[in-house]
């Protein structure tokens, strides 16, 4: 196990810095391939009131901290992805970070977008409330 104090951990926008590391994989000597990953706890916090009071909380820790989610939600910004490019999605997160949003509820209509926005979403820390396929349907 890495100690606490090695390994900086990743923070949503507006609460730390978005702290990526290179994981690269190899089998044996031959590499497989290599992604940015982000050391993190996620617990969704839910709590009763009272024995009076129906429903509980809703509120996510990021790190031990809890976090005040702001955001919205993200649909696919054209019909055709190929003709969405990485710097349309780049400029188009980014403008939700400069919004202070640190999540976006991403729509589960159909498909799923490329790997770029995944990490783009990661390096400028935003969240992703990430809906299965097809949820909106009957």
């Amino acid at each position: 196990m890495i100690p606490n104090d090695i390994i900086k951990r990743w923070w949503p926008n507006g609460y730390g810095e978005q702290t990526l590391y290179t994981l690269a994989v190899y089998n044996g000597k031959q590499f497989m391939g290599q992604r940015s990953i982000g050391f993190r706890t996620v617990e969704l916090a839910q709590h009763g009131y009272g024995p009076n009071i129906n429903g509980t909380s809703f509120y996510f820790v990021i790190n031990g901290h809890p976090i005040f989610v702001k955001g919205s939600n993200w649909i696919p910004p054209d019909a055709f992805q190929e003709r969405v490019s990485d710097e349309r999605l780049e400029r188009l997160l980014l403008s939700a970070k400069l919004a202070n949003m640190n999540m976006l509820r991403v729509w589960g209509g159909g498909r799923y977008e490329r790997d770029s926005f995944y990490d783009l979403a990661d390096r400028l820390g935003i969240m992703l409330w990430h809906d299965f396929m097809f949820a909106c349907s009957l």
